[in-house]
C-alpha cells in the first residue's frame, strides 16, 4: 500500500470502481464504511443533476443573448451550446471528484481498520 497524503498515487477509473465495489459488497467491510460509500454516491449525484440543469438553462440563455441573436442559426446554436457544455462538464467532473473523495476517505478508514497500511504501528 502506498502512503496517504501528498505521496498518494493517481488511481485509474478501473481501480476506483473496484475499490468502490469492494467497500460496498465485501462481507468484511463494516456497515458504517459501506454506508459512507453509498451516501457518497447519493450526495455526489447532486452535481450531475445541477450540471445538466444549468447546462440547459445557460444554453437557452446564451441562445437569446443579444450579441448571439444576430448570428446565423448554425453559428448561433454552436455558440449557445458552449456554456451549456461547460456547465455539463463541470457537473460531471465535480460529481466524480466529490464521490471519489468520500469513497477514498472510507477506503483509508478501512485500510487502517484492518491494519494493512505500511506505516501503521499497532
Amino acid at each position: 500500500m502506498e502512503p496517504f497524503g501528498a505521496n498518494e498515487r493517481n488511481w485509474t477509473e478501473e481501480e476506483k470502481e473496484s475499490i468502490t465495489n469492494l467497500l460496498k459488497y465485501d462481507k468484511h467491510v463494516p456497515l458504517k464504511i459501506a454506508e459512507q460509500v453509498y451516501s457518497a454516491e447519493v450526495e455526489s449525484a447532486y452535481f450531475a443533476r445541477a450540471g445538466a440543469l444549468a447546462g440547459g438553462i445557460l444554453s437557452a440563455g446564451a441562445f437569446y443573448f443579444p450579441v448571439v441573436r444576430n448570428l446565423p442559426i448554425l453559428r448561433r446554436s454552436l455558440v449557445a451550446a458552449l456554456p451549456g457544455l461547460y456547465a455539463y462538464y463541470w457537473g460531471q467532473t465535480t460529481q466524480e471528484d466529490a464521490k471519489w473523495g468520500k469513497v477514498f476517505a472510507a477506503y483509508q478508514r478501512w485500510i487502517v481498520y484492518h491494519g494493512q497500511h505500511q506505516k501503521l504501528f499497532v
